[in-house]
């Protein structure tokens, strides 16, 4: 760590944008700790990090010797991250750790890590460091001269191609952390390069601080609308697939009984999956420009309201190895609005807000331009949203550890994996057996209609996610009574 003034009172130096939220935090011990503005020899202060920028300190805290965070002696790898969240969404932004990656474009990059690198993706994507919904963003150098930045997208599952909620993070990061130049007021553009192509993001940027980003997607289409697949465990599924940088099913949730915004996780998660590998087994995805972007990355379920309106529309996306995203999918909003212009249901500038079933966080979207793609007829999408920042770490890879690499408990989300007990849904009875066929349970027996299906689903799930036959014969009891 280099610095371009000694001070003896400064043992340990943390990097943070400059932000609000630390600026009446003082230290147990003296000096106190000297805040942004506040500290007249802030700009005299630089560090010269992995990212071959310089940065100013612009957070700043004297901290005794005996209150040093540094890690005992050990030996292994050290990997330090910015970890942000857009609409609740996480994302991991590596700094270092990570040796050089090759390959002559973003999306040979993105084969190489996959190939020789995937460890690392699990290191930070896996337990005990993430979790099994971590994402993460690994900055790259890109082959397009007008780009800022290259990235690689990272999940539970491998490599996506495109990841708007991490866009907009990366914009803020970008500016904040210096990788363009100079901050202009009101707006700054940055030139992302994502696996699918270069994604143009502006971030809000007024009092020395940044705020929301927007940006423009590649050109988004609807690949086939209204394709009838079968799917294991309901039957034929009525699905549209739409393209936003990644290929997307989408179907409303209705058409299993669940409510995006107040169906358990884990019903959505289950239903969306299972429309997921039937597509995946029953439709060939193509792409105009590359092999790499033509497979689906997951399955979007919504609420039904593609009509255009002012109010919110909700949805949520299950993408990946069945991961929920926490936002309202950046990439899945930019397919949802060229799959919308595709039907005739908004038009060019009509602004929309996407509403997450999971946490309410909300983006706004809307088609901007008419494109091409291939032959396919395509949109230039906007989609817009906010960005803060978790925190800063730095993890250590100690080569003793077994565990070292990351691991994932066996996920109960997964079909085929969780304890399920299949239902049959009709019209006007509903039945499951649970375990031996001891019990049985009709809708007609207990004068429930139609919309009451959903819910015999629900109580069936959740015995049937008991690990004994006697807690299910327990639970199914006390449901009973």
């Amino acid at each position: 760590m280099k610095t371009a003034l000694s001070l003896k009172s400064v043992s340990f130096l943390v990097i943070m944008p400059l932000h609000e939220g630390l600026t009446h935090i003082q230290s147990q011990i003296k000096p106190r700790l000297l805040f942004g503005e506040s500290f007249t020899l802030r700009k005299q202060i630089c560090l010269n990090l992995d990212l071959k920028r310089v940065f100013f300190v612009q957070s700043v805290f004297y901290i005794s010797t005996e209150m040093e965070t540094q890690l005992p002696p050990h030996e292994g790898d050290e990997l330090s991250v910015v970890d942000m969240h857009t609409g609740g969404e996480p994302l991991r932004v590596i700094l270092s750790g990570y040796p050089e990656v090759k390959g002559d474009s973003v999306l040979a990059k993105r084969r190489y890590v996959r190939e020789h690198l995937d460890h690392l993706r699990r290191a930070l994507m896996y337990e005990p460091r993430g979790h099994y919904d971590m994402y993460g963003a690994l900055i790259v150098d890109s082959e397009l001269p007008e780009a800022d930045l290259g990235v690689l997208f990272m999940h539970n599952e491998g490599y996506s191609t495109m990841c708007g909620h991490a866009v907009i993070a990366l914009g803020r990061f970008a500016v904040d952390y210096k990788l363009v130049k100079e901050p202009q007021s009101l707006e700054t553009q940055v030139n992302i390069h994502c696996p699918c192509g270069l994604v143009k993001a502006f971030v809000e940027y007024s009092g020395g601080r940044t705020g929301g980003v927007r940006f423009l997607s590649v050109p988004a289409f609807a690949f086939a609308t209204d394709v009838t697949v079968t799917v294991e465990g309901f039957g034929d599924v009525t699905v549209d697939i739409s393209y936003g940088g990644a290929f997307y099913a989408f179907v409303n949730a209705q058409r299993f009984g669940l409510d995006v915004t107040k169906s358990r996780t884990r019903d959505l998660v289950d239903a969306a999956t299972a429309v997921t590998n039937a597509v995946k087994s029953q439709v060939k995805l193509h792409h105009p420009t590359s092999d790499d972007l033509a497979f689906l990355y997951g399955t979007i379920l919504t609420d039904g309201n593609d009509d255009y309106s002012t109010d919110p529309t909700a949805n949520v996306c299950v993408f990946a190895e069945a991961q929920v995203d926490r936002s309202p999918t950046g990439s899945g909003v930019t397919a949802r609005v060229a799959l919308q212009y595709h039907k005739g249901l908004i038009q060019l500038n009509q602004t929309r807000t996407f509403q997450s079933g999971a946490t309410g966080s909300r983006f706004t979207g809307k088609a901007v331009e008419e494109t091409k793609c291939g032959d396919f007829k395509a949109v230039v999408v906007e989609v817009a949203g906010r960005a803060f920042y978790s925190g800063v770490s730095r993890f250590v890879q100690e080569a003793d550890d077994n565990l070292t690499h990351g691991f994932l408990l066996k996920n109960n989300h997964l079909t085929g994996e969780s304890r399920l007990v299949r239902v049959n849904i009709l019209h006007e009875s509903c039945c499951f057996c649970c375990m031996l066929g001891t019990w049985r349970l009709t809708c007609s027996s207990m004068s429930l209609g139609r919309s009451s299906c959903s819910s015999i689903v629900r109580i069936a799930l959740l015995i049937s996610s008991f690990e004994s036959f006697s807690l299910q014969m327990r639970a199914l009891k006390i449901y009973m009574s």
